[in-house]
């Protein structure tokens, strides 16, 4: 049974309820909290999640990765080095990512109220110095016109960038492709390319919120492109 005050964690297709004084790990160890069984630079326990009475804590137990924690009601991403902890996650709702060999994710919905809370000093930032970055010159080409998988990009995040706060709903495949006169064939391999570009595992339906949310909170797209959607380009 649950209460109204307990913590829930979404890895893939499955739910997990974390109560109060309760601990949930993650990492490469077999069990609820397991992303990824042979991706070695993820540490067999990645990471700790605690589920508090006023608020939930984390801290990273990896070997030399930490992770990162994206507000999905902002831009600001909380990063915690390898070896960090506790610090309180001052956001309602949630996305932690681990930066590995490839990127592994899952959401965590807090039912605390975190308005005053300062995750114990760690400043929330818009870009965390362990994540792979895409620089803008791989978006463009050499005439400077925006390549198609990075205007897939920018409709994936369009919502996510005119919304003021929380409640964006990612874009589907068929309105991304009316909103770029796409074809099923070309918004696949352009959607395949973004993907990629991200560094994000083949399709889950998390992975459209994880690239929308990665690609803003890294500044790849900005709101100064939402220009290109209206861009005459077929590269």
């Amino acid at each position: 049974m649950t209460s109204d005050r307990t913590l829930r964690i979404t890895i893939g297709e499955a739910h997990h309820q974390v109560e109060v004084s309760q601990e949930f790990l993650f990492g490469r160890d077999p069990g609820p909290g397991q992303l990824a069984i042979d991706d070695t630079t993820v540490s067999r326990v990645h990471g700790r999640i605690t589920n508090l009475d006023d608020r939930w804590i984390v801290a990273s137990t990896g070997s030399y990765l930490g992770f990162l924690i994206h507000d999905l009601d902002s831009a600001a991403t909380l990063e915690v080095p390898a070896g960090v902890g506790q610090l309180s996650v001052p956001f309602r709702s949630a996305m932690v990512v681990v930066p590995a060999r490839r990127r592994h994710l899952f959401t965590v919905t807090s039912p605390h109220n975190h308005e005053s809370d300062d995750a114990d000093g760690a400043t929330p930032t818009t870009v965390a110095a362990t994540e792979r970055v895409v620089p803008q010159s791989a978006c463009f080409d050499r005439d400077g016109r925006p390549l198609r998988w990075f205007q897939v990009l920018v409709a994936l995040c369009e919502p996510r960038l005119t919304t003021e706060r929380g409640g964006f709903l990612v874009p589907t495949d068929q309105e991304i492709r009316r909103r770029l006169g796409m074809g099923s064939s070309a918004f696949d391999r352009a959607f395949a390319r973004a993907r990629q570009e991200l560094g994000f595992e083949p399709y889950t339906h998390l992975v459209r919120v994880a690239m929308a949310t990665t690609a803003v909170h890294q500044g790849i797209v900005r709101p100064e492109h939402l220009v290109l959607l209206n861009a005459d380009n077929e590269r």
